[in-house]
């Protein structure tokens, strides 16, 4: 017995062991957002550059914060507070120490209508000339100063581009000599490669033969995704002289076949190899979705396939990823649902609804376009309200500046604050004021984006109050 609870001891050890080896953390201050989230997030793939957050702290009330990120590989992050954020690479078992400059977090109040992402301005703290950050800096601006320094080379096609592009190589691996991240060594690769395609100094061939030939594929590295997608670019569709047409249409539109694309796809000498070749069909499905030459339900069953047929757990994840982008607000997803606080301090949540039609609104006092559309809402309100829902959610500063102004107009319909949840605006993708969208009895999305009350909105209010809605598929087209 003793021998084998030695053993059992011995091997939960080095689980636990391993398991920290494999945890980065990031820790620091961030000056004036005491209380408030800040998130990590990291790109699920890069074909549909889909966010993921993989961690989450609330800052102190000294504007202190830590963060715990389990990974195995070397990634690319995004700090994340409210509607700013700062680019990090970030390593296995690395401890970052970040200081968070000061920032105006109420500038995007003042930013009508537009929620653009605004730049974090950070600083790692104690770091050295080797730490990757530093590195692909120190790479960029050397990069940057040579494409300012020879603008020509991307204007026009010279012999004399391909002698410059190898100098400007030299002098690069010359100054990092002895480096030996191999995250950084393939970032400064491919960031050449897509020069050297940029510039057309090599042809298509050529570059393939060198950068795709018996290489690894690095899903995680920014430039070498950066060059494979550019590389790719519409590549089956328009590019391939090997790839038919008429086969295209046939596994795509008529058989909806994962097999047999896949072997259409392999007459073209490019792309013998499985994983590219795969990869290549994932990033072709990806941008014929919004093609009207390609039938969507055939493409999206045959990502469903990939998802679970395919050899490679990366592109099960990108296929998920593709449906999962492109359906987010299709008819018949399941909305988002929420808890907040309306005009008379009463706790109001989506999932209330249920059985009633929903036009949702997204608003605030300072867009003046907001102010006409809640005018309109209060008449439809008073012709429809005892059959549709009409909810409107404030993203003002502060919750008196919402109740102040709907007391005033003598609003009596659901008008919500949303109470500073940033998460739930993103997850709405609201980027611009006002956004509309139209959400069924069963709590799903029926129009995403519908019209305004201005835009002769009230046909279809009186189509929903008068008949039956056909019953919809789950996954369907935007």
């Amino acid at each position: 017995m003793n021998k084998f609870f030695l053993i059992f001891i011995t091997f939960l050890l080095l689980s636990i062991f391993s398991f920290a080896q494999h945890t980065t953390t990031i820790k620091g201050i961030a000056h004036g957002t005491e209380g408030k989230t800040i998130s990590v997030l990291s790109y699920s793939n890069q074909i549909t550059y889909l966010e993921k957050e993989i961690a989450r702290s609330t800052i102190d009330s000294n504007g202190k914060f830590l963060l715990k990120i389990n990974t195995d590989d070397t990634i690319f992050v995004y700090l994340d507070i409210d509607f700013y954020k700062a680019a990090l690479y970030i390593e296995p078992n690395k401890l970052y120490n970040i200081d968070i400059r000061a920032a105006d977090y109420d500038i995007i109040y003042k930013i009508n209508p537009f929620l653009a992402d605004l730049k974090l301005d950070i600083n790692i703290v104690k770091t050295n000339d080797t730490e990757l950050n530093t590195l692909i800096s120190e790479f960029d601006t050397l990069y940057n100063d040579f494409i300012i320094n020879n603008i020509n080379i991307l204007l026009y096609r010279n012999q004399n581009n391909k002698t410059k592009i190898d100098s400007f190589n030299v002098k690069v691996k010359s100054i990092f000599k002895g480096i030996e991240n191999k995250y950084f060594n393939s970032y400064v690769r491919y960031k050449i490669a897509s020069l050297e395609q940029i510039t057309q100094v090599m042809g298509r061939e050529s570059l393939f033969k060198k950068y795709f030939s018996n290489q690894p594929v690095l899903y995680n590295n920014v430039e070498y995704m950066n060059f494979f997608n550019r590389f790719f670019k519409k590549y089956i569709t328009d590019v391939s002289k090997s790839i038919n047409k008429t086969d295209l249409d046939k596994t795509i539109n008529q058989e909806a076949d994962y097999f047999a694309l896949l072997d259409t796809l392999g007459k073209d000498t490019l792309l013998i190899n499985e994983v590219i070749r795969e990869m290549a069909m994932l990033k072709c499905l990806n941008e014929i979705l919004y093609s009207r030459n390609f039938d969507k339900k055939n493409i999206l069953k045959i990502l469903k396939d990939i998802s679970v047929k395919s050899k490679f757990s990366q592109h099960k994840t990108i296929a998920k990823d593709i449906i999962t982008d492109f359906t987010k607000f299709a008819r018949g997803t399941k909305a988002p649902d929420f808890k907040l606080i309306n005009q008379n301090n009463k706790e109001i949540s989506l999932s209330d609804f249920k059985g009633k039609f929903v036009y949702l609104c997204f608003w605030r006092t300072g867009c003046i376009s907001c102010l006409d559309e809640m005018e309109l809402i209060k008449k439809f309100n008073e012709k429809y309200g005892d059959k549709i829902e009409f909810i409107s959610i404030s993203a003002d500063k502060e919750y008196m500046t919402m109740y102040n102004y709907v007391k005033d107009k003598g609003y009596d319909w659901n008008i919500l604050y949303f109470e500073k949840k940033w998460d739930m605006l993103k997850s709405y993708g609201v980027k611009a004021f006002p956004l509309f969208v139209l959400i069924d009895k069963n709590g799903d999305i029926l129009k995403y984006a519908i019209d305004k009350p201005s835009q002769n909105i009230e046909g279809l209010f009186i189509q929903l109050t008068q008949q039956p809605i056909k019953k919809h598929h789950k996954i369907g087209v935007k």
